[in-house]
């Protein structure tokens, strides 16, 4: 990664701190790019650190069989909660062995996510709730007579479920290249900006590990996840919804791929378009706006700390020891903070007992 020449910030930083159920912590340290996007995502997340909203994430890290097990029961259980307070009923998932045969539930799971999320941003613009049962839309189960804010989280913990079982089935024979990632944002949500038509030149597919990328931040499904999933419905009903704008939200990225493997991806989408006759369904003068494919870069890994030890990431680390090792014995994230790298250093030179350097063979840059 020395060999990079991508340009960081050299006054301030990222710091992301992890916990887990032992209180045990982990710090991670981030270069941030030095693009404008980046610079109007710092903005975005200082505004929410200074409102103090809460920090949400979805934390994908190695699960053995019985954490799949009690992440299963969670989704199911979930799934449940949903149907019992809902006027549509979501389809079972079964059994972890069924639903790993039946897939397709996933996507029509999505399907409802999304019919959900787009029916409730029509009653809140009409302002269903200051008068409920004078509304021609109103029905005591849903959307009933004043908002259902948990019935709200549980829609959006069911879409990061949805994600999360895609990516889990996709890896559950690869072992080692069990999915790491954390998305992250604020809550309550509410500030946006939009994307400008220069970002959009900025999108790649490339995702490395130790990077970290621009949240989606977007109801719906992109290219990059209706080629994952197989879901043609989505393309076929005209659904993509490609990302317009962002907010704080950021995606931190330890999976661990090859230097072909997204080169290869892209001729696979390319087979899969032509295979499924999509040039039938959209017009020749596709704007760079309607497909966006992949995510935005924003920063990148130089470090982190936990037992009392420092580890600087010269190049990059052992990725797959790193992953099973240090990122999956945490599992929650305590706080994200924009600081000065004076003061990150001064915090990290306070407290360490040993420093570790961490070299091996480099990986192409996203570019």
């Amino acid at each position: 990664m020395e060999a990079c020449d991508m340009e960081f910030k050299e006054d301030i930083g990222l710091r992301v701190e992890i916990t887990n159920d032992k209180e045990e912590i982990l710090e991670i340290f981030y270069d941030i790019v030095d693009s404008d996007i980046a610079n109007r995502w710092v903005n975005v997340v200082q505004k929410n650190i200074e409102l103090q909203k809460t920090v949400r994430f979805n934390y994908r890290r190695f699960l053995n069989k019985r954490d799949r097990k009690k992440v299963f029961n969670e989704f199911r259980s979930n799934i449940g909660y949903i149907n019992n307070h809902y006027d549509r009923k979501l389809p079972d998932i079964v059994s972890f062995e069924f639903l790993q045969n039946n897939q397709h539930i996933l996507n029509e799971l999505h399907e409802e996510f999304e019919v959900y999320g787009d029916r409730l941003k029509e009653i809140l613009e009409e302002r269903y709730y200051d008068n409920p049962t004078q509304s021609d839309k109103y029905h005591k189960i849903w959307p009933g007579d004043s908002y259902n804010r948990t019935l709200h989280e549980k829609f959006l913990r069911l879409n990061e479920e949805i994600h999360n079982f895609e990516a889990l089935y996709r890896k559950l024979d690869e072992p080692d290249n069990a999915v790491c990632t954390c998305l992250i944002d604020f809550y309550p949500y509410g500030i946006h900006e939009p994307l400008k038509n220069e970002d959009y030149f900025l999108f790649d597919i490339n995702l490395e590990w130790g990077w970290m990328y621009l949240g989606y931040n977007t109801l719906g499904k992109t290219w990059h996840s209706v080629f994952e999933d197989d879901d043609t419905d989505v393309v076929i009903r005209k659904q993509i919804r490609p990302q317009q704008r962002f907010a704080a939200e950021f995606y931190m990225n330890f999976v661990p791929l090859g230097p072909n493997y997204f080169y290869k991806k892209k001729y696979k989408f390319y087979n899969w378009w032509i295979k499924n006759k999509f040039s039938e369904l959209y017009p020749e003068d596709f704007t760079l706006r309607e497909m966006p494919f992949g995510y935005i870069p924003i920063g990148r890994i130089y470090g982190y700390y936990t037992n009392k030890t420092f580890t600087k990431i010269i190049q990059n680390t052992n990725r797959i020891n790193f992953n099973k090792n240090v990122w999956s014995r945490f599992n929650k994230i305590k706080s994200v903070s924009i600081q000065s790298k004076k003061e990150i250093t001064k915090q990290i030179i306070e407290k360490t007992e040993k420093w570790v350097n961490i070299t091996v063979p480099p990986q192409k840059c996203p570019e």
